[in-house]
């Protein structure tokens, strides 16, 4: 492109590029002047609607005319069909860059936003939003004048909407709480950018961060940021209150127009105060070294202390670490037909999933619980071998009334392990329809007598049931019976999503069960059952409706991970999806089970390790569990770990193949061919063929 001229424009070099188009420095022949060409990508030439947005940048931006909104002389395109825009170049340098060179002086800042500020105020007046305010929009002369670059996501007030409602335009960390959930926004989602960039300018650090892109969404809308005040002692109390403002959560909160902003802004620049607040260069740089002396001091105390903790105290360090209430609760008796067996293990798991939500609770899975299904037991051997405080067990019992219908009366029962005693026992006795509000009841009560206090955040988890309509619910409970079944079967998992589907059309909000629908179709496609483009769709589908109706809940969250990984071997949106779930439930084996399977595709061993572990704390009776830690142990040459993890695995579950064909590999692997490798392999049931052990077996044998 360099040297080419395209018009009367003749490329002179690359300026820069960005999600939008491409900028190079020309010089304009016929007025004898440089200015900026922008051109779409070319990979989006065939996209009409990143054409037409690319348009609308132009016809928005030309009709703003004001010192802080960069000109556009005209809009044209190539012979080939390439559009380009044509602007002023100037000189200077964009504001990304002069951040990144270090924390900004406060007037300077202040100046800065304000420029911005009046910029926006002319686009707000004409009903433009521009929708991406971000450092790198924003260009500064080196006359020190604020020129706001790419309108390219304005909307125009009353303009057909391009992107429709739902779909997220801009850059996450800048994007205001309605943007990331694809709400309709408007001039006061500038504000919050503007808020951002200030902050950011500031503190030379964003507001709302994270690892990955979901982590900085979902902290967008969650949490509250820091305040720059606590960053730095030399900020005014006012200027975080005028950032604190710009960054309210809800945009009625915030200021509701900018040159509110900038009145305020003028106001705090006149206080006599604003010209000492930040130190000299050279008082800086002696306050950091002074700081890093502090900073080293703290830190080997830290490491002193840790060095204590693990080495002298060990059990005490472990302790401090769980610091939570861990708890069973004991597959509910069904007193009823044995048809409504699965209904009674809905009940069990809904108890047990709310309290799971509960960060002070670590509740033992579902998995490790059946265990004691229809048996008797013993609360201290529950106790040890579980390793909780607390079991929860009850019965259920069903009954019909002319006069109300089906009616089911819910006895819980809450013991203390360490002297068998029932701290608390009740019966609700109900009409079937009232079966959410009895779960949420059991569960809150239970909170009470551990004498939890939750915050808001876990106490609407705890109360909100997955759906409101029983029959939906009930078909949910059959869609989830069937997945559990223990043998894969195509027509098996047919049953699944037509039950799942079933639940959906009772109940068009039911997020998990879309959650579970999406999963069970992407499951047939990953296991190549059927590979058709209706399957991957109606997965795609479900999914996208689950993650609209509840993208922070943490079972829709982990289902998601699923049809990431399954229909799309998407290994990165899987554990976005998972990391978020585990942080909002972070004592749930079966997230922690799901990371560890990926973290092993990716050669992680010790974060599959260490993801395990845990997840076999919370699940101490689940022989997969120890299994997977047999492989990671011998993938990185542990071999005696992994050899203890067999016998532990051999166990729970003496019946299962894959524990002692492992232990058998990890011998042979370890000291070779020998007595215990082949007692493992002839452990293994005669009927069970599998053919890559067929070597395996002749080579011991």
């Amino acid at each position: 492109m360099i040297g080419k001229t395209i018009s009367h424009y003749r490329i002179i070099e690359k300026l820069g590029a960005g999600g939008m188009g491409v900028v190079y420095k020309a010089q304009d022949t016929k007025l004898k002047r440089t200015v900026a060409l922008k051109f779409l990508p070319p990979e989006l030439t065939r996209d009409p609607e990143a054409k037409q947005r690319f348009i609308r940048e132009a016809q928005a931006a030309s009709a703003l005319e004001h010192n802080n909104i960069c000109n556009i002389h005209e809009i044209d395109e190539t012979e080939d069909g390439q559009t380009y825009i044509v602007m002023a170049c100037y000189e200077g340098e964009i504001l990304k860059d002069k951040i990144q060179r270090g924390i900004l002086k406060i007037e300077v800042a202040i100046d800065i936003a304000i420029q911005i500020a009046q910029g926006l105020e002319k686009a707000h007046k004409k009903g433009i939003v521009h929708r991406d305010i971000k450092p790198a929009n924003v260009f500064i002369t080196e006359d020190g004048v604020v020129k706001i670059l790419d309108f390219g996501l304005a909307k125009l007030t009353g303009q057909t909407q391009l992107t429709k409602e739902g779909s997220t335009l801009g850059t996450v960390a800048y994007m205001s709480p309605e943007q990331t959930q694809g709400h309709k926004v408007d001039h006061r989602s500038d504000v919050w950018s503007l808020g951002v960039v200030l902050f950011e300018m500031i503190s030379n650090q964003p507001p709302f961060k994270g690892d990955y892109d979901q982590a900085v969404l979902y902290a967008i809308v969650h949490e509250e940021p820091q305040s720059v005040t606590e960053l730095f002692n030399d900020v005014p109390i006012e200027l975080a209150r005028i950032i604190s403002m710009c960054l309210q959560k809800d945009p009625a909160q915030r200021y509701q127009h900018v040159e509110d902003f900038v009145v305020d802004l003028h106001r705090l620049i006149q206080q006599p105060e604003m010209s000492t607040l930040r130190p000299q260069p050279e008082k800086q740089l002696k306050r950091k070294k002074t700081i890093s002396y502090i900073l080293f001091g703290i830190l080997l105390t830290i490491i002193t202390i840790i060095l204590i903790f693990y080495v002298l105290l060990p059990k005490y360090q472990t302790a401090s670490e769980l610091d939570r209430k861990m708890l069973v609760v004991l597959p509910f008796e069904n007193l009823g037909l044995t048809e409504d067996t699965y209904f009674t293990d809905g009940i069990t798991d809904e108890i047990t999933g709310r309290l799971g939500t509960v960060s002070s609770i670590g509740v033992i899975s579902r998995n490790s619980a059946m265990h004691y299904a229809e048996k008797a037991w013993e609360t201290k051997q529950v106790g040890k071998e579980l390793n909780v405080e607390y079991i929860i067990a009850g019965t259920v019992r069903w009954a019909y009334s002319v006069e109300e219908g089906d009616r089911v009366r819910i006895t819980p029962r809450l013991i203390r392990v360490s002297d068998d005693t029932e701290l608390w026992a009740e019966s609700f006795d109900r009409v079937i329809e009232d079966i959410f509000v009895i779960q949420s009841e059991i569960a809150m009560r239970v909170v009470q007598q551990l004498g939890i206090t939750l915050r808001q955040s876990e106490q609407q988890t705890v109360e909100k049931g997955p759906t409101d309509n029983l029959e939906a619910y009930q078909a949910f409970l059959q869609g989830r019976h069937y997945a559990r079944s223990p043998h894969f079967t195509v027509d098996n998992w047919k049953r699944v999503i037509q039950s799942y589907q079933r639940a959906v059309e009772l109940d068009p909000n039911f997020a998990v069960a879309y959650a579970r629908l999406a999963n069970a179709h992407a499951r047939l496609y990953f296991l190549r059952h059927d590979l058709s483009k209706e399957r991957l769709a109606s997965a795609a589908q479900a999914a996208n409706q689950a993650e609209a109706l509840a993208p922070d809940s943490p079972e829709v969250l982990l289902s998601l991970g699923y049809y990431y990984l399954w229909a799309h071997r998407d290994t990165e949106q899987a554990l976005i999806k998972w990391t978020l779930a585990e942080k909002m439930i972070p004592n749930n084996p079966r997230i922690l089970e799901a990371k560890a399977n990926l973290f092993e595709t990716q050669g992680r061993w010790e974060e599959a390790i260490e993801s395990i572990e845990k997840a076999f704390q919370l699940s101490p009776k689940e022989a997969s569990l120890p299994t997977h830690l047999t492989m990671y142990y011998w993938f990185t040459r542990r071999y005696s770990r992994a050899i203890d993890m067999c016998n532990q695995a051999i166990a729970l579950a003496p019946n299962e193949n894959w524990p002692y064909l492992y232990k058998a590999f990890v011998n042979w692997s370890w000291k070779g061919a020998n007595e215990e490798s082949k007692h493992a392999i002839e452990a293994v049931r005669p009927d069970y063929h599998w053919v890559p052990w067929v070597w395996f077996w002749q080579d011991v044998g």
